[in-house]
């Protein structure tokens, strides 16, 4: 079976929003529905399917469709960069209150076996939406308290009757991943030092034919946003992998009973106090670099699987005693 993305479903949406008009209100949760009946998804008088509801309300929210594709080398940047609390302030990717994020490789996923996340923002509240690569599609709910807290807490999911309770907390699991994946990609891409590049990439659907008489269709291009590591980092991700390869390597500058070890810090994400009074915070990306650290000599390891076997013990104050 044919892998669909997150990406084509809201593609598909998208379009059909630009070219009905009247489909959105103050209600999101009615205008998904009326945007389900429009694409043929649903009929007025039945009750929508949860999973599209919500994707039809993400790119109702999200205003103009932008999709972020993670290179192989992004994803692993995201996976090996740890946030554990909550910034006073989101990043810009969850500033506009929707985002699709997802794997270039789909033998690469995003964390896990997901290869699309996909989130929206309503009265506090994060939907996630997560797909799988043996076709699942999970919907997790995240209530962030920014500045307050853990990255874990506000964190539930969103009961379903397709769902058992006894997996409730795989799927509670897969969300807590998700929300790491979005808030890390976000911090990385506002750091000042960024290592992550962007190709930006314009997506416009073929037009259709018109009548005569009839007014232009409203433009309904989207946005793709190819993420990379910048060159300058690929080569000290290489140049580490070297080092780690040679990590005993000595180092000069050796202390009386130790000696120097060459060690590489892998690149890292700090939250940095600026302005008056320094009451302000930014992102800041810290590059891979070489350390020295001392040692002493380690000790000595004796491999006793190839020892002469240990001399048997006698009994104190009597004859060796028979086996």
């Amino acid at each position: 079976m044919r892998f669909i993305r997150l990406s084509q479903i809201l593609a598909q949406f998208y379009v059909t929003l630009q070219k009905q008009s009247g489909l959105v209100d103050k209600d999101l949760k009615a205008s998904a529905a009326r945007l389900l009946v429009a694409d043929g998804y649903s009929k007025p008088d039945n009750k929508s399917d949860p999973v599209l509801l919500n994707i039809a309300a993400l790119v109702i929210r999200q205003g103009r469709l932008t999709v972020h594709r993670l290179l192989p080398e992004v994803v692993a940047q995201v996976n090996e960069t740890d946030i554990r609390a909550l910034p006073a302030d989101p990043p810009r990717l969850l500033r506009s209150g929707a985002f699709c994020i997802e794997a270039a490789d789909m033998a690469k996923p995003l964390y896990g076996d997901v290869i699309c996340l996909g989130g929206y923002e309503t009265e506090g509240k994060w939907w996630l939406i997560m797909f799988a690569l043996n076709g699942s599609v999970s919907v997790g709910v995240w209530e962030p308290q920014w500045g307050e807290g853990e990255v874990t807490e506000g964190l539930y999911f969103d009961p379903s009757p397709f769902v058992e309770v006894s997996a409730a907390e795989t799927y509670r699991a897969v969300t807590t991943e998700g929300v790491r994946c979005a808030l890390t990609l976000g911090a990385l891409l506002d750091a000042e030092g960024s290592p992550i590049e962007s190709a930006t990439q314009t997506i416009t659907p073929p037009p259709e034919k018109r009548t005569r008489g009839s007014k232009p269709a409203k433009s309904a291009s989207w946005v793709v946003r190819n993420l990379k590591l910048m060159a300058s980092v690929r080569d000290a991700i290489a140049r580490a992998a070297e080092s780690a390869a040679d990590h005993e390597a000595p180092a000069p500058g050796s202390r009386e009973g130790l000696h120097a070890e060459k060690r590489t810090v892998r690149g890292f994400l700090r939250r940095q106090p600026f302005g008056i009074g320094r009451s302000e915070r930014k992102w800041i990306y810290v590059a891979a670099f070489e350390s020295v650290r001392h040692v002493g000599q380690k000790p000595l390891r004796v491999n006793v699987s190839n020892t002469p076997p240990l001399p048997r013990v006698l009994s104190v104050g009597g004859p060796e005693r028979e086996d």
